[in-house]
């Protein structure tokens, strides 16, 4: 069963059940009142009886009155209806009685030698208490269908905008992750909507990610692959002839970490996503984590016969301490990899307009200016063949992406040392930041 249908039965069956109590106590209550006024009325002709002191040759015409005037047991005055007899002799003020096949309600009033017996049959009181009941339950009866259709349209109108959610979701296609727009959405569903756009959001990214992962992995497996699989064949020719060499064995071994290194540097472009980034995020001293980068690489710069140098203040950062030590060892490798032997590297960081600005800038071949608009590109390796210097061509791309998470900026630019300056931006941390949790 629908909502809307739902609430409809179920509001007009309250309001009929509402109006059925209603009508009942409204018929007790009637009933109530009627039964006092009745009495009051009875009271009030015997009392009118008692004043008039009739004699036996008064008679009342009317036909739903019974009254006998009794002195010394002898009916003295008399309704219609009544007998000539003595009808009772019960000094009970109000008491009932059955007379010609009807039920009465009776009021006996004893003054000196006079008894005076006065009756009303019920049925007239429960009728008169049905013809109050349905004056009153009538334009309620009258009213419900029109109440019942208010209702539907109030009810029908208000549920259009959980319509359009539902016909909008129904049309979506199984690949169909576009953002659903819901016009003239009410504030309660509104949450909903934001809510399934931002998965549908996520679903595409994360789909997104998944056919890029995809296509990475077999861009840049498919390389170190074959050549694993020429190196195996000329291991298998040179068993067969007793001719394996040191070399042929180094080039396997660089063939492994090769395609080793391209897996972690894939693995590591998935990882860093929206959805699985640490959403509690951190104070992160920038000259500590920077000092701890150099030293996970110091072996790396010494046998490259290269010079780093740190110039650096205590500045505080927001962010994931593994994203960072990722982020700064993919720029210094970077620098290691293609500054050269003997090459300068400096490592610099300070504070403007509330941003902690790092720059990682080296002595080497650097690149040119059309060179750096494609640096942060996946796959992308500048000078390849001269360089000879393995990679993968993922390093500044993850470096990039690390970056926009921590809602940063990162560029390159033409080192004063001669090669390149990579610049790395970021929001700074002040103790008291309220955002931070």
């Amino acid at each position: 069963m629908s909502i809307q249908r739902h609430l409809i039965i179920l509001i007009i069956s309250i309001i009929t059940l509402s109006s059925f109590f209603a009508a009942l106590h409204g018929y007790r209550a009637s009933m109530e009142q009627l039964d006092n006024l009745f009495d009051q009325e009875l009271i009030s002709i015997a009392n009118v009886l008692v004043n008039a002191k009739p004699n036996a040759n008064t008679t009342n015409q009317e036909r739903s009155l019974f009254y006998q005037v009794i002195e010394n047991k002898t009916v003295i005055s008399r309704s219609a209806i009544a007998p000539n007899e003595v009808f009772t002799s019960t000094n009970s003020d109000f008491f009932h009685f059955t007379y010609n096949a009807q039920r009465w309600r009776s009021y006996s009033l004893k003054v000196d030698d006079l008894l005076i017996i006065v009756a009303r049959p019920i049925a007239q009181r429960i009728q008169s208490a049905e013809i109050v009941l349905y004056k009153a339950i009538f334009p309620i009866v009258i009213t419900i269908p029109f109440i019942a259709l208010i209702i539907f349209y109030v009810i029908r109108k208000s549920l259009k905008p959980l319509r359009n959610l539902s016909n909008n979701l129904q049309a979506k296609e199984i690949n169909e992750l576009s953002p659903v727009n819901v016009d003239h959405n009410v504030k309660e569903l509104k949450p909903i909507e934001l809510t399934l756009n931002r998965l549908f959001k996520r679903l595409n990214s994360a789909f997104e990610r998944e056919q890029q992962l995809a296509t990475n992995a077999a861009h840049e497996l498919r390389t170190p692959i074959s050549v694993l699989n020429i190196t195996t064949h000329n291991l298998i020719e040179a068993y067969a002839e007793n001719g394996i060499t040191y070399e042929n064995l180094k080039e396997l071994k660089n063939n492994v970490e090769r395609m080793t290194q391209v897996t972690e540097q894939i693995i590591a472009l998935y990882r860093f996503s929206p959805e699985y980034f640490n959403e509690k995020l951190i104070p992160i001293n920038v000259e500590h984590l920077l000092q701890q980068v150099i030293a996970n690489n110091y072996r790396d710069i010494t046998k490259a016969t290269q010079n780093i140098s740190l110039e650096s203040i205590p500045l505080m950062v927001l962010g994931d301490e593994f994203s960072l030590v990722t982020l700064f060892e993919n720029l210094l490798k970077n620098s290691i990899k293609y500054a050269g032997a003997k090459s300068e590297i400096l490592i610099s960081t300070v504070l403007k307009h509330n941003l902690v600005i790092i720059t990682l800038e080296d002595s080497g071949a650097g690149l040119t200016k059309e060179q750096r608009k494609m640096m942060f590109d996946r796959f992308y390796r500048a000078n390849e063949d001269t360089t000879r210097v393995k990679g993968s061509g993922l390093g500044l791309s993850i470096a990039k992406h690390i970056v926009e998470l921590h809602n940063g900026t990162i560029t390159g630019e033409r080192s004063s040392l001669g090669g390149l300056n990579v610049i790395v931006t970021l929001p700074h941390y002040f103790k008291g930041d309220s955002h931070v949790e």
